[in-house]
């Protein structure tokens, strides 16, 4: 009665792995896609982030951000960040979709 359990619960575990790599094998997304699509979108809202501070300390200057001049600032960062990263998602999966047209 114990080795048909644990024979049960290796078929389940075997269905289940098996069930994975077929998930695995259906998707068209290689390592080099996947990198891909997170690395650039990655990398463009770090570079907005950044962009976005080095016009905020031209313009504000040496002066002191009072608390407002900081909301201001951190609201105007995240949403050029967020339109950043969303144009660069889809330009990333657009790169990826040309690519797998390509191949086949």
């Amino acid at each position: 009665m114990d080795t048909q359990h644990t024979i049960d619960q290796l078929h389940r575990a075997d269905e289940r792995i098996n069930a994975q790599r077929n998930r695995i094998k259906a998707d068209p997304d290689d390592a080099f896609d996947k990198l891909v699509k997170f690395a650039v979108p990655s990398a463009a809202g770090l570079l907005a982030g950044k962009l976005a501070e080095m016009v905020w300390k031209r313009v504000r200057g040496e002066r002191e951000n009072s608390i407002l001049a900081s909301m201001v600032f951190a609201a105007l960062s995240a949403a050029l960040g967020s339109l950043i990263t969303s144009l660069a998602t889809r330009g990333s999966e657009g790169l990826v979709s040309a690519r797998h047209k390509r191949k086949a």
